[in-house]
């Protein structure tokens, strides 16, 4: 079990590289993509908690039925991994429907966030996979990092465009890419607080 929600957390750190990708370009042309991805993930979701429901219905130790039920927590945390990436994949198609696009230090402040994220899920999977503890700490230091990160970046994407509005920048701010923006530095947090969820599970952070 923990091997198959190892598997499902690479594939979901991968489909983040796929739509950093996508916000990079501000294009949906990788959208199937990103797609065949969600429904893997959950596919794997699917399969896993039948395995662990079958082998729960089965009998097992105390101990083992603690375990399995962490390891569903850690399946739906992935999976909704994937729903966040999915749902950011959806609000750069809308910004294309919209006609809109993001000025450049939106986009800059969107990929910085996401090289983040991507930063503390590669930690956290060699955390995961050799049971270590240090790279845990590291990956829980860019989780906090990620936090701070969401709360200065939200309000620096609102200042810019209250002081082009006022006509105190020239760089143009659009309503749209400022309201999506926002939207997806909140997906990229949501993503590192799954991911702390993952290593909770799996015994290596403390909740």
């Amino acid at each position: 079990v923990k091997k198959a929600i190892l598997h499902m957390l690479e594939r979901a750190s991968e489909m983040l590289g796929l739509v950093r990708k996508m916000l990079l370009q501000e294009s949906t042309g990788l959208m199937p993509d990103v797609l065949k991805y969600e429904d893997e993930l959950d596919r794997h979701q699917a399969e896993i908690t039948e395995y662990i429901s079958r082998v729960m219905h089965k009998g097992v130790s105390i101990d083992d039925s603690e375990v399995l039920t962490k390891m569903l927590h850690a399946v739906n945390d992935v999976e909704n991994i994937g729903d966040e990436l999915e749902n950011t994949a959806v609000l750069l198609e809308r910004l294309g429907t919209l006609g809109q696009s993001f000025s450049r230090p939106a986009k800059e402040d969107i990929i910085e966030m996401t090289d983040t994220v991507l930063a503390m899920a590669a930690d956290s999977l060699n955390a995961l996979k050799l049971e270590s503890k240090q790279l845990t700490v590291a990956a829980i230091e860019k989780e906090i990092k990620i936090d701070k990160m969401k709360r200065l970046l939200r309000k620096r994407n609102r200042d810019r465009y209250v002081a082009f509005k006022r006509g105190e920048s020239k760089t143009e701010e659009k309503l749209w890419g400022q309201v999506i923006s926002n939207d997806i530095i909140s997906n990229m947090e949501k993503i590192a607080d799954h991911i702390v969820n993952v290593l909770e599970a799996f015994g290596l952070v403390d909740e």
